[in-house]
C-alpha cells in the first residue's frame, strides 16, 4: 500500500513502481500483470528506474519522457499508455489515486465543478447510511445502479481490494403480464474492479457492522433494494444541490475523472464493463480529440 512507504524526497521511481506492481498482482488478471511488468522493466526502467520520484512528477520531465519515446518511433497512443502507468504510480505513492476530479470544460452542459463533486462526497460521508455507501461506490468505480443494487458484501474483498461484479438487478414483466417483479440476473459484463484507497477506508467503516456477507450492500439485509427506490433516494439526497442528480450522473463523474487522469480507454472500458467502441459511442461527449492530435496521428500513416 502507498501509505506503507516512508515518505521521502529521495525515493526512486523503481522502488515505488515495484511496490505498485506487487499490489497490482492481486487485483488484476495475470496476463495484465505480465503486461505491466514487461512495460516497467523493458520500457520504463531503462530510462527512469534510478531517477527520484520527485523529479519525475514535474510536468517538464514527463514531457521529456514522452518526447524520448516518440523519437524512438513509438506511436503516440503507446507512449500515452506508458505515461499513464507512470502517473498512476505517482498517484499510488502520493495516496491520491482515489481523489475525484472535475471536468475541465466549464461550458459543457454535462460538466461538474470541483466544488459540486466535493459537496456530493462530503454529504455521502456525513452520515452512515448504506445508500450513501452505494453513491460512493458508483463515484469511485463507475458501476451502474443495477449492479450496485445487486451487490452483496461477499462480492467485496477488502483483503485483496477488489469488487467482483457478477449480477444485476432488473425489473421484468411477471408471468401473467399483469405487473412486474424485481429479479437478480447474471451480469453480461462480469468483471473485477480494484478498490481505491479512498473507497477502501469507507468500506472498512461499514464492514464493521456486517453480520452476513450474503446480505445486500444497500440494505445490509437479505432484502434487495430496487433500483427505482435507490434512484428516488438519490433524488432526495440531491435536493440541497443546484440540480437533481441521478446514478448516471455519478457514473459520469467517475468517467470524467478517469479521462482527466489520462486513463487509457482500454483500461476504462474494462472497469466499466464496456468494449472500447461502445465506451466511445456512449460517452463521446467526454472523449474529445484536438485537431492537433488528429493531424499528428495522420502524419504517421505511410504506405
Amino acid at each position: 500500500m502507498a501509505n506503507d512507504f516512508k515518505k521521502t524526497k529521495e525515493i526512486l521511481f523503481e522502488t515505488v513502481a515495484l511496490e505498485w506492481l506487487k499490489q497490482k498482482k492481486s487485483e488484476i488478471r495475470m496476463e495484465s500483470y505480465h503486461q505491466y511488468e514487461f512495460i516497467l522493466k523493458e520500457k520504463l526502467f531503462p530510462k527512469i528506474a534510478k531517477r527520484k520520484l520527485k523529479y519525475i512528477c514535474k510536468t517538464q520531465n514527463l514531457e521529456d519522457l514522452e518526447k524520448a519515446f516518440l523519437a524512438e518511433g513509438y506511436s503516440y497512443t503507446t507512449v500515452q499508455n506508458y505515461l499513464t502507468i507512470v502517473k498512476t504510480i505517482i498517484y499510488f505513492y502520493k495516496g491520491s489515486l482515489g481523489t475525484i476530479g472535475m471536468y475541465s470544460n466549464k461550458n459543457e452542459k454535462n460538466a461538474f465543478s470541483k466544488t459540486e463533486v466535493k459537496n456530493i462526497i462530503s454529504k455521502a460521508k456525513s452520515s452512515k447510511d448504506y445508500r450513501n455507501l452505494g453513491i460512493l461506490i458508483i463515484l469511485y468505480t463507475g458501476m451502474t445502479i443495477s449492479e450496485v443494487s445487486a451487490l452483496k458484501w461477499k462480492d467485496i474483498n477488502l483483503e485483496f481490494k477488489v469488487i467482483s461484479v457478477t449480477e444485476v438487478a432488473r425489473r421484468i414483466k411477471d408471468v401473467d403480464e399483469t405487473g412486474t417483479k424485481m429479479v437478480v440476473l447474471q451480469s453480461l459484463s462480469p468483471r473485477e474492479i480494484p478498490i481505491s484507497q479512498d473507497l477502501y477506508e469507507v468500506l472498512k467503516l461499514y464492514y464493521e457492522d456486517v453480520s452476513d456477507t450474503n446480505s445486500y450492500v444497500l440494505t445490509n439485509t437479505a432484502k434487495i433494494m430496487e433500483t427505482r427506490s435507490f434512484q428516488y433516494y438519490i433524488q432526495n439526497f440531491s435536493k440541497e444541490f443546484n440540480k437533481k442528480y441521478s446514478a448516471t450522473d455519478f457514473r459520469d463523474i467517475f468517467i470524467i475523472n478517469s479521462l482527466q487522469r489520462e486513463m487509457s480507454l482500454i483500461v476504462l472500458s474494462e472497469i466499466l464493463g464496456l468494449n472500447v467502441c461502445h465506451l466511445y459511442q456512449e460517452y463521446q461527449k467526454f472523449i474529445k480529440v484536438s485537431n492537433q492530435t488528429r493531424e499528428r496521428e495522420l502524419k504517421k500513416i505511410k504506405y
